[in-house]
């Protein structure tokens, strides 16, 4: 971007004002923080979220360009998933306001689990598939949301202990 600032150059001939300033301004790229390319002002950022977190929704912290901010994370969050911050972005330099922040989730799938981890998760997936056998109309039951929610809580509590 140039900015002209009219009266500020340099000291122009015997008797005629000075000329006009140019001031060229280039932003180098962050590691954290990438503009978006067809709106300047809104920012991305990566989350990385753990599987049983996106699976039942969690508030994790953020870093925006003003410090750290609470992000709910709705349970049932697919990896990338996009989420807004608005206003959470870089200021307009031509008007008023600022751009948005958005926060793409990046779902963790672990690499190892434990013996119970995976007893868990077996039984997860033993309750999903005859859960699809029994609401093969393609609308949930409250029964299987309840089945996830223990089954998960039970996972991250296992989780938890291994740390």
């Amino acid at each position: 971007m140039t900015l002209q600032v009219p009266g500020e150059g340099a000291d122009g001939d015997t008797g005629m004002p000075r000329g006009t300033l140019f001031v060229e301004l280039a932003v180098g790229s962050d590691a954290y923080f990438k503009r978006d390319p067809r709106k300047s002002e809104d920012v991305h950022t990566d989350l990385p979220v753990q599987m049983a977190q996106a699976a039942l929704g969690v508030t994790l912290d953020v870093l925006t360009l003003d410090g750290m901010v609470e992000l709910k994370v709705p349970p049932g969050s697919q990896p990338g998933t996009k989420l807004l911050l608005r206003g959470k972005g870089i200021s307009r330099v031509s008007g008023s306001g600022r751009g948005n922040q958005y926060v793409h989730l990046e779902v963790i799938i672990p690499k190892t689990l434990t013996a119970r981890q995976r007893e868990l998760l077996n039984e997860f997936t033993a309750e999903e598939a005859s859960g699809e056998k029994a609401t093969s109309s393609g609308s949930e039951s409250s029964m299987f949301s309840k089945l996830i929610d223990r089954t998960f809580n039970q996972l991250k509590g296992y989780l938890k202990k291994d740390k």
